[in-house]
């Protein structure tokens, strides 16, 4: 199966690109860079039109995301967060309600009630928003300002996701996002927000060994740095190929786990690869991977529930 973007998806992806590369360079912060998005219609890529979305596929918000998180994992989080609650509200039939419509249209953002890693629920509240956030619940059949509720517990800022903070969900939330119909576009969504981590991560990789000299010559030319670099660079190719056939396929629940399975995996050696190449500046904030690193750990592991072990079980059947 060959995978070729379409014209309309490869302007998507270079606009994007540029767009994000630009408002970060000026300083742009979280909310300004929604505002941006949302006038472009990326509050709602994959939905459709009649109901206020931009009409685009699975496959243009995979990009999307993808894209951001290689720049911003912060803005690649809420884009995918946001985009995940409103198609699982309107599966749920609320497509007409007010709340519905102002999270299409992007004035208000949405959030979605999932397993943490101590296994409660929680949900991410964008802190740096200063319009309502909206709960969307496990099934979609639930839209409900944070705001209003009574049930959420303290916040705590998130490890690795600047700009968001974790709050406690009553267990009338309780996540059952592993027996949900949406696990597919779940995981096939994430799967890109983590490859785009990595990709963040081997670009800085692979320009710090090349500027970067010792005893005479770059880091590039050291065996050890080029293994690394090779490894990362045929693992992205991998997790892309595992991605792109999951979006392609909505509903392959197997397909969208390897993919999620594989990214996140891949992700997870190449920030740390990152941190290695850059030594101790790795963990300055001055310097890039560490931006990586901490967002990849605190999706495969923190709030947002890509559970691993759901996924291996799924794995271990052998069907294809």
């Amino acid at each position: 199966m060959y995978f070729e973007l379409t014209e309309e998806e490869q302007i998507l992806k270079q606009t994007l690109f540029e767009m994000t590369h630009e408002m970060t360079d000026q300083g742009v912060d979280a909310r300004g860079a929604w505002q941006t998005y949302r006038e472009i219609g990326l509050a709602a890529v994959a939905l459709d039109e009649q109901r206020g979305g931009a009409g685009m596929s699975l496959n243009s918000l995979g990009i999307a995301c993808q894209v951001i998180a290689e720049i911003n994992p912060g803005w690649s989080v809420a884009m995918a967060m946001h985009n995940l609650a409103v198609l699982k509200a309107e599966k749920a039939g609320e497509g007409d309600a007010g709340l519905f419509k102002s999270m299409a249209s992007g004035e208000t953002l949405g959030t979605v009630a999932l397993v943490g890693a101590d296994g409660d629920p929680q949900c991410l509240d964008w802190t740096s928003f200063e319009g309502p956030v909206v709960l969307v619940s496990p099934t979609g059949d639930l839209l409900q300002s944070l705001d209003e509720l009574d049930e959420l517990g303290q916040a705590h800022q998130s490890m690795g996701l600047d700009d968001f903070a974790v709050r406690g969900v009553n267990e009338s939330f309780q996540p059952a996002v592993a027996a949900s119909e949406s696990d597919a576009t779940w995981d096939a969504i994430w799967a890109s927000v983590l490859i785009g981590f990595a990709r963040g991560a081997f670009k800085t990789m692979v320009a710090y060994s090349e500027e970067r000299s010792q005893f005479g010559r770059p880091l590039s030319k050291f065996q050890a740095v080029q293994w690394m670099l090779a490894d990362s660079s045929t693992e992205l190719d991998a997790a892309a190929l595992l991605t792109s056939r999951a979006l392609a396929t909505p509903g392959d629940a197997r397909s969208a786990a390897a993919a999620a399975y594989y990214s996140g995996k891949i992700c997870l050696a190449i920030t740390d690869r990152a941190i290695q190449v850059h030594g101790g500046y790795g963990f300055t904030l001055e310097y890039r991977p560490q931006l990586f690193w901490r967002a990849a750990r605190q999706i495969t592991s923190g709030v947002l529930g890509l559970s691993f072990r759901r996924h291996e079980s799924l794995l271990a059947t052998g069907k294809n």
